[in-house]
């Protein structure tokens, strides 16, 4: 056992701040559903004498413990807290874009999954899917549409896209074309965060009210919650396929 916890900490001691990301990256899944490797690991050495540890080496198990091991030191959450902070202030630079910005177009945009995702895994591990998609979308948006430009994340498995409504010339229905093959782009795309794969299905509410166009695509998320469609025009209150 003494063996075990001076190679703990010796690699807890050269670790950087990238491999600490990495490490939640690569042991959100582990620390939340394989945590009896640790008990197992535990007893083991229990019974046996130490020198089972270098077969359990050579297994390949070791190096998993220390992973967790390592991601139990830094339950400070301090990634998830930078996450957190950095889309709430997104969210905040789309409240202001919207108090300046006179009639404009909201596509709000939801995780379909989150709510399940969210019972299933960690903190660490919602921050990263919610950021990698996010990096996805901004690689992806200018392939789509111009008007994609401002992209917001915010949190809990949101975002948003905003524009002013005089570059849409014409019809709100113009732009839901563009909106449905974002929507194909997002769902064709696997994220593989902690070596696990998340398939991606966005919720989305359109509008483009007059007044309070956040509030009016806010309120058609509620109806596709009770509905459960996918893609709603909300100032319409009309479901598209």
């Amino acid at each position: 056992m003494q063996i075990i916890k001076k190679e703990i900490q010796n690699f807890l001691l050269h670790i950087s701040g990238t491999e600490r990301t990495m490490l939640l990256q690569d042991c959100a899944v582990i620390f939340q559903q394989q945590r009896f490797s640790l008990g197992k690991l535990l007893r083991i050495m229990r019974t046996k004498n130490e020198s089972s540890y270098f077969s359990l080496i050579k297994e390949g198990i070791v190096p998993k413990i220390k992973k967790v091991f390592a991601c139990a030191s830094f339950v400070d959450h301090s990634l998830v807290q930078e996450k957190m902070i950095q889309s709430i202030r997104q969210r905040q630079a789309l409240y202001d874009l919207l108090e300046t910005q006179n009639e404009s177009v909201v596509i709000y945009m939801k995780i379909k999954e989150f709510s399940e995702m969210k019972e299933r895994y960690d903190r660490e591990l919602l921050y990263l899917v919610e950021e990698e998609l996010y990096r996805y979308m901004q690689q992806k948006k200018f392939e789509v549409s111009p008007l994609f430009a401002n992209l917001y994340w915010l949190g809990d498995g949101e975002y948003a896209i905003v524009f002013k409504r005089s570059l849409l010339n014409g019809s709100l229905e113009l732009i839901v074309p563009y909106i449905k093959k974002f929507r194909r782009m997002i769902r064709n795309r696997v994220l593989v965060i902690a070596n696990r794969r998340h398939a991606i299905s966005l919720q989305v509410s359109l509008s483009d009210a007059s007044q309070m166009p956040l509030q009016n695509a806010l309120s058609g998320m509620d109806m596709l919650d009770k509905s459960g469609s996918d893609f709603v025009i909300s100032n319409k209150a009309r479901y598209v396929s």
